[in-house]
């Protein structure tokens, strides 16, 4: 089972969390999942003309169109990258309605960020599961050699999986949410929010701000520690709606981790400035 860390006083998140992700049969082994993190823009380097990246966690299943990406339990790492030497932040990625949004800003405090809209059932129980950036998160240590956002425990149950647009219907005298038949997501669905068929989703967004110039290459990586789950249809259990998980699975066989690098510039220092425009003026005279 994906493990998901209980803080302080959450029992009604572990045991809301364990009603819900009761494990069902387990799934063929030719399912594949990926998780790879991509800086959203195409940034590939940081100078002193840009030096803020925004960066996106995604994931998607492949090999198998009868499931969908669930959860994990994920944290993100920099490694040799000194906490001195930037600002890790989380991005805006859902709009109120759970769709995507294209905005890249950070949000303003108390606004919910960091994850998906479509995942965020465990942080609307405890904000611990939107990730500490460069703190431990109960039992999960963050790395003081790095920058890391430790404890990122996405799952889709709840308020935040009825919110998906089309997903639910809705009693009209209770207001309670109806279900599709049979739980099962339709595929339109399934590809947009949840990974399925082969489709990336955004699952977690963060911003990387450069502060120390100095030349370099930073690796961006999913850690190798990751759990992730499945699921291919939904149920109904102590009255909260959720994936019903069908594997739980940690092996190369079945994860795929893809990172990615950015190249710190650093600026002309004043005296190469000086150098390069008086072999300009130079090659002029001559």
């Amino acid at each position: 089972m994906v493990r998901h860390t209980v803080l302080g006083s959450s029992a009604i998140t572990a045991s809301a969390a364990a009603a819900v992700m009761a494990l069902a049969a387990p799934a063929m082994a030719q399912f594949r999942v990926e998780l790879r993190t991509i800086e959203r823009t195409g940034q590939t380097v940081a100078d002193a003309n840009d030096n803020v990246l925004d960066f996106a966690v995604q994931a998607r299943v492949t090999n198998d169109a009868t499931l969908m990406f669930g959860g994990v339990n994920l944290r993100v790492q920099m490694p040799g990258e000194a906490q001195g030497r930037g600002t890790l932040a989380r991005g805006i990625i859902s709009n109120s309605d759970g769709t995507y949004s294209n905005a890249l800003g950070i949000s303003a405090p108390g606004t919910v960020s960091g994850l998906a809209a479509q995942y965020r059932y465990l942080f609307s129980l405890n904000s611990g599961f939107n990730g500490g950036i460069n703190s431990s998160v109960g039992p999960e240590l963050q790395d003081p050699t790095m920058q890391d956002i430790v404890g990122i425990a996405p799952y889709s149950a709840g308020d935040a999986l009825t919110g998906v647009p089309e997903l639910f219907t809705f009693d009209p005298n209770t207001g309670d949410p109806i279900g599709p038949p049979g739980g099962m997501v339709p595929a339109a669905i399934g590809n947009q929010y949840f990974g399925a068929r082969g489709n990336w989703v955004d699952i977690y967004r963060f911003r990387y701000t450069v502060t120390d110039l100095a030349e370099r290459t930073v690796q961006v990586n999913p850690w190798a520690g990751t759990t992730i789950s499945t699921f291919s249809q939904l149920a109904l259990a102590d009255s909260v709606w959720g994936a019903q998980i069908t594997a739980n699975q940690r092996t190369a066989d079945n994860l795929a981790l893809i990172g990615t690098t950015f190249d710190v510039v650093p600026a002309p220092t004043s005296v190469g400035v000086l150098a390069m425009l008086a072999m300009g003026a130079s090659r002029r005279r001559r």
